[in-house]
C-alpha cells in the first residue's frame, strides 16, 4: 500500500474538497480522486458518499479514517528519523533536463544544503527520454523532465510550466511583423535532435497545421541542434535561424535587443516540467526532494517576468 494514498485520504476528509486536498499535496485534482478510487479498489469499500451536497465519509470511510491517521503520523516520524540516521551514507540518484540547470537548480541545490545537510546527491542531466529509460530501469531515483509521462508504477508531480516562443536575432529577423505559421515554415528553423521532446514537439506543432516540411526556406539548409541549449543560442544568436525556446533561457540578450520574439499567431505548448518517481519505492528522501524543488521553482518563478515561468 502507498503511504501517499492514506495521506491523500486523510486531507480529503481533513479539507472536504477535492480540490483544496489536490493543492495541499502539490497534485492535480484528477490525481486525488485516482487514489482514492485505488484505496476504494483496495479495501473493497466506498470512502465517501457520492453525489452529496457536502464531502461526507461513508461508514467504512468514517472507520478507515483514525487508522489512516495513525499510519500517516508513523510514516511522517520514520521518515524522519530515517532521514537522520540514513542520510549520511544513502545517495540519492537524481536526472534533469537542461531547463533546471538554467532555472532552479542553484536554489534547489542551496536549500538540500540548508535543510538536508546529511542529503547525498548523484545529480545527472540528460534528454527526457533518456532520463526516464533510467528512472524505469531503477539507475536513478527521481527525475525532473518534460511530462507527465506515461509509465506503469510511476508517479507525476507537477513542479512548474516554461512558456515557449519562438526567438530570433532582430538584425537577421523582423521580430516585429506579425507571422503566420505557415510564414514561419519557410524561414530556417532550428530543430532539436530526433527523439528528444523538443524535436517530437515542434514536428506535432508544425503537423497539427498541416505543414510537414520544415524547414521550407528556398536554400534547403537544415539545422539540427544537438541537445545543447548553449549550442541552440548560439545558433539563435548568429542569425543563423528561428528556434522555439523558452525566453527565461535568452532573458539578457532579449532585454539588450540582441534576441527577439518573433510574434507568431499560433502559439506553441509549455513545457509542463514535471517530477516523475517509482511508486514502489517508497524513499523518504525522495519526497523531501520533490517539495524543495517546488520551493525553488516557486522562487525562480517570483524572480523573473510572470510570463517566463508558471508555478
Amino acid at each position: 500500500m502507498n503511504i501517499r494514498f492514506l495521506e491523500t485520504f486523510v486531507w480529503l476528509s481533513r479539507l472536504k474538497n477535492f480540490n483544496a486536498a489536490a493543492e495541499k499535496l502539490h497534485t492535480t485534482q484528477p490525481g486525488v480522486s485516482q487514489r482514492i478510487s485505488t484505496l476504494e479498489d483496495l479495501f473493497g469499500r466506498k470512502l465517501y458518499v457520492r453525489g452529496a451536497k457536502q464531502f461526507e465519509l461513508t461508514a467504512a470511510g468514517r472507520h478507515l479514517l483514525p487508522f489512516a491517521e495513525k499510519i500517516v503520523e508513523l510514516s511522517g516520524e520514520m521518515h524522519r528519523e530515517l532521514v537522520s540516521v540514513a542520510a549520511e551514507n544513502a545517495v540519492t540518484r537524481v536526472g534533469i533536463i537542461e531547463f533546471v540547470t538554467l532555472s532552479w537548480l542553484p536554489a534547489f541545490v542551496a536549500s538540500i544544503r540548508d535543510e538536508e545537510p546529511g542529503a547525498t546527491l548523484d545529480i545527472t542531466t540528460e534528454t527526457s527520454p533518456a532520463l526516464v529509460d533510467l528512472l524505469c530501469r531503477n539507475e536513478l531515483d527521481l527525475v525532473f523532465v518534460w511530462g507527465p509521462i506515461n509509465e506503469p508504477h510511476v508517479e507525476n508531480i507537477p513542479i512548474c510550466s516554461f512558456p515557449m516562443k519562438w526567438l530570433a536575432s532582430p538584425n537577421h529577423f523582423d521580430c516585429e511583423m506579425p507571422l503566420d505559421i505557415v510564414d514561419l515554415a519557410s524561414l530556417p528553423v532550428i530543430m532539436n535532435r530526433e527523439g528528444t521532446s523538443g524535436f517530437e514537439l515542434i514536428r506535432d506543432y508544425f503537423t497539427s497545421h498541416d505543414i510537414r516540411n520544415v524547414p521550407a526556406s528556398p536554400d534547403r539548409v537544415g539545422l539540427n541542434c544537438s541537445y545543447s541549449l548553449a549550442t541552440a543560442c548560439q545558433l539563435v544568436r548568429s542569425g543563423l535561424g528561428v528556434m522555439a525556446i523558452p525566453p527565461f533561457v535568452m532573458a539578457d540578450e532579449i532585454a539588450r535587443g540582441e534576441v527577439g520574439i518573433l510574434p507568431v499567431a499560433q502559439s506553441l505548448p509549455t513545457i509542463d516540467l514535471t517530477a516523475c518517481m517509482r511508486t514502489t519505492a517508497g524513499d523518504p528522501m525522495v519526497e523531501r526532494l520533490v517539495d524543495l524543488a517546488r520551493c525553488s521553482a516557486k522562487e525562480f518563478a517570483a524572480s523573473c517576468p510572470q510570463e517566463f515561468c508558471h508555478v
